[in-house]
């Protein structure tokens, strides 16, 4: 690093990390929303730009579509709960609990009511995006099965009419899944399996749609060690960025954020869909992940220094707290995330490694 003199910035930056601080201990008191309200008026007040609009408001697929009364899929989603358990059990993993996001079930519905299987929903979102948009504030990792016939098969096959097909209930159907995606995963490279026994889970949201001639069953895991304030990450039209972060649980520190781009979602037919067995965290529509990011934001380098050679990727954060209880991020984009897009912006943990492998956090900003 070469020295540099950057006084006013940093004095502008102290008053502005004092001032967001009263925020948040503030927000202690009255609970997030109206700590979120309150950083918001402090962002405004610094930069004088207002918030990106707010991602879409997302509708339920029509109840008609299920057999299942809300009871009977309360008790399906504790069945699968403890079939995870129980495996995690056997491989000296602690428990997770039943989460409350509804995008795994919302994508249950999708697949069953447009006959399609796959981790894409049918106008082209991904799992994490959905997440994002009915307030998830960690990670999502994504497990999808199915069992019975598509609406096709069922013609095709004379189901019904000249030939009995059998269906199983739902939770023969669950427990069936379950143990494939744990024992029988080879053709899937054992990755079922290894998010089943992901160490950072904490929780695991689980929809399940059946119709009567079919189920669709999907696992959201997620994490909850560290938790985005609701409504983060916030992308304001100066292109600032600002990330806010508590920590539910001790040692954790963050030590890097990055920031993954798709085009916006555009929609895909089920046979689209079914011919892509993974998805990516940026990228698009493929099976093809890259190791690089639109953007990697850097921790600031010590009074009166600075970082001498930047990639045109790279941004220095202009606020980077991280205490023991919370992380606060804020960063000048410039252009980096004004092509109309979806950024997911992931907060990485430092292991003491070169390259960090574990998520904290990974929620997605619309820009249209």
């Amino acid at each position: 690093m070469s020295s540099n003199d950057r006084g006013k910035e940093v004095a502008s930056g102290h008053y502005l990390f004092f001032m967001l601080i009263g925020a948040l201990i503030l927000g202690m008191a009255v609970g997030p929303d109206m700590l979120r309200d309150r950083v918001l008026q402090i962002l405004d007040r610094y930069t004088s730009c207002s918030q990106e609009e707010s991602p879409p408001v997302l509708s339920s697929t029509p109840s008609s579509i299920s057999k299942l009364s809300s009871d009977e899929l309360n008790q399906l989603r504790y069945h699968a709960l403890r079939l995870i358990n129980n495996d995690r059990a056997d491989y000296g993993l602690p428990p997770i609990v039943l989460g409350t996001n509804s995008a795994a079930q919302l994508h249950a519905e999708d697949m069953l009511v447009n006959d399609y299987f796959g981790h894409w929903w049918a106008d082209g979102r991904k799992p994490y995006m959905v997440y994002t948009q009915t307030g998830g504030t960690s990670y999502v990792s994504e497990n999808a099965a199915t069992s019975g016939w598509t609406n096709d098969e069922w013609i095709g096959n004379g189901c019904g009419l000249y030939v009995d097909c059998t269906v199983p209930t739902p939770k023969q159907a669950i427990t069936r899944l379950q143990w494939g995606m744990m024992y029988d995963d080879a053709h899937a490279d054992w990755g079922h399996r290894d998010n089943i026994l992901g160490e950072t889970h904490r929780a695991v949201n689980i929809g399940i749609g059946f119709n009567g001639r079919r189920m669709t069953f999907v696992q959201h895991f997620e994490g909850g060690a560290v938790q985005a304030l609701p409504g983060m990450p916030i992308l304001n039209q100066n292109c600032e960025l600002f990330l806010s972060l508590g920590k539910r649980e001790t040692g954790i520190d963050v030590g890097a954020v990055s920031i993954a781009y798709d085009p916006l979602p555009t929609p895909k037919t089920p046979a689209q869909i079914d011919a892509l067995n993974s998805y990516c965290t940026g990228g698009g529509f493929t099976v093809h992940c890259s190791d690089s990011f639109t953007a990697d934001i850097l921790e600031p380098p010590p009074l009166g220094s600075y970082y001498p050679n930047l990639d045109t990727n790279q941004v220095v954060a202009s606020l980077w707290m991280d205490s023991p209880s919370r992380f606060m991020l804020r960063a000048r984009m410039g252009s980096l995330l004004k092509e109309p897009g979806v950024y997911t912006v992931i907060a990485w943990r430092d292991d003491g490694e070169e390259w960090f492998s574990e998520k904290l956090v990974e929620l997605s900003l619309f820009i249209k």
